[in-house]
């Protein structure tokens, strides 16, 4: 089946037009070019070598450099082949300059020109950091690894330096002898907290340096911190007491347990209670029997942090075995709570029921 239609006239002309205009564009990317490149810097008395390529161009050209951008001072003469590139070997006069530039002519004309380049005595390094954290936390080891170029007359030391306030203040982290390429140096991360931290990695006598950006957060390593009961008190059966504790970079879900035969087995207070970040708490009835061997422990539910009281702490009966006096109670007793002996009911001395 043939199907004909009929195209408008200027529709034909307007594609015509689009037509011509990509064929200039391609013509228009085949144009000639030249490139050249040269090292950031060049050290007086040594060979450096020049890369330079061609598009579109051929033949003889001259290279010429200049510390100034005024005067112009011949490098050689050299044979450019189109669509090679090719190096050409000059060695580096004693011509300081920290805006030096190249430049390429053909029949007076420049054909191109370098970006500035230093001609130095001695080589300054240049310190770049490659690999940082974005996340720290507080006591754990971090690793910052950099490049250290024009290292050959390099005899300082690379400095390490952390900023808890997007860089108002440093504090040294460390220094180290650095003489290769590519580097590292692993460190402590000191024990604070922050989300505008950085790190400036710098040479001792300042000659370079780099920083980080200002979103380097430094966490509490991930933690959780039994504070009360820890140890050492005296409870009375059927009191109600506070367990305390600080729970540090976590989230998910916690148990709380507690063991009166010295952790041999363990019954559960709270199971799959929710992440706080920081201080939390929970009022907990003390249960039967009397032991001097109680104990209490806070896991994630992970598995990956815990804590577990320091120490023994001491349950008794509300009437027999009360201390005489309250002053008597160890000093980081809850006492609000835990010396309601005389009024307490007893309970009966009875194991709980479960345990895991």
């Amino acid at each position: 089946m043939n199907i004909r239609t009929h195209v408008p006239s200027e529709w034909r002309a307007a594609t015509l037009v689009l037509i011509l205009g990509l064929l200039a564009a391609d013509v228009a990317v085949a144009q000639e070019y030249l490139y050249i490149d040269v090292p950031g810097q060049v050290k007086v008395g040594t060979t450096e070598w020049v890369v330079y390529h061609s598009e579109g161009y051929s033949g003889t050209f001259l290279f010429e450099y200049s510390t100034d951008g005024a005067v112009w001072k011949r490098i050689d003469i050299v044979e450019a082949r189109d669509g090679v590139s090719q190096w050409l070997s000059w060695t580096v006069p004693n011509d300081t300059s920290s805006n030096a530039v190249i430049r390429i002519v053909s029949n007076d004309t420049v054909c191109a020109i370098s970006s500035p380049f230093s001609i130095v005595t001695r080589y300054r390094p240049l310190v770049e950091i490659t690999r940082a954290p974005q996340i720290l936390y507080g006591g754990s080891r971090a690793i910052i690894e950099w490049s250290l170029l024009y290292a050959q007359d390099f005899a300082g030391r690379v400095v390490v330096e952390l900023s808890l306030d997007a860089g108002a203040t440093w504090r040294a982290i460390d220094s180290v002898v650095s003489r290769s390429p590519f580097d590292s140096l692993s460190f402590t991360v000191p024990n604070d907290t922050t989300s505008r931290g950085m790190i400036r990695l710098r040479t001792d006598d300042w000659a370079s340096l780099d920083t980080t950006s200002s979103s380097l957060k430094i966490r509490w390593q991930p933690a959780i911190i039994l504070l009360s009961p820890n140890g050492g008190e005296v409870l009375a059966i059927e009191s109600t007491v506070t367990i305390l504790w600080e729970s540090r970079s976590i989230n998910g879900h916690l148990t709380l347990e507690y063991s009166v035969d010295s952790g041999a087995y363990w019954f559960a207070i709270e199971a799959r209670r929710n992440v706080r970040e920081g201080i939390d708490s929970l009022a907990w009835l003390v249960p039967a029997p009397p032991t001097n061997g109680a104990l209490l422990r806070i896991l994630h539910e992970e598995g990956t942090v815990a804590d577990t009281s320091d120490g023994a702490i001491r349950i008794i009966n509300p009437t027999s075995d009360a201390p005489d006096e309250a002053h008597e109670l160890p000093s980081r007793m809850d006492l609000t709570d835990a010396t309601v002996i005389g009024s307490a009911r007893r309970r009966a001395m009875t194991a709980p029921a479960g345990s895991h």
